[in-house]
């Protein structure tokens, strides 16, 4: 759950920045209900039905290769928060 959590800090804004181009034009109380909606449903959702799935993809490694596998996603999440300026 921490990796996708942390997805969504770093790609969420993406997010939130395409729906704002699509909402542009949209009066404001419409734009903060949609808003709203993503962050608590969406975000909500792809953490309660992704990390599962990246639970049963970390089953399929072999214990030894389990441990330094989450090691160099951490590491390349942090790598990437920081090239996007997060850190």
């Amino acid at each position: 759950m921490a990796v996708m959590a942390t997805l969504l800090v770093i790609y969420g804004d993406n997010l939130n920045r395409l729906v704002k181009k699509q909402l542009r034009d949209s009066h404001f109380i419409i734009r903060t209900i949609i808003f709203v909606l993503i962050c608590t449903f969406a975000y909500g959702a792809l953490l309660i039905y992704v990390t599962p799935l990246l639970t049963k993809l970390l089953y399929s490694f072999s214990m030894i290769y389990l441990g330094p596998f989450i090691v160099a996603v951490f590491i390349s999440l942090g790598l990437i928060a920081e090239k996007k300026h997060y850190l």
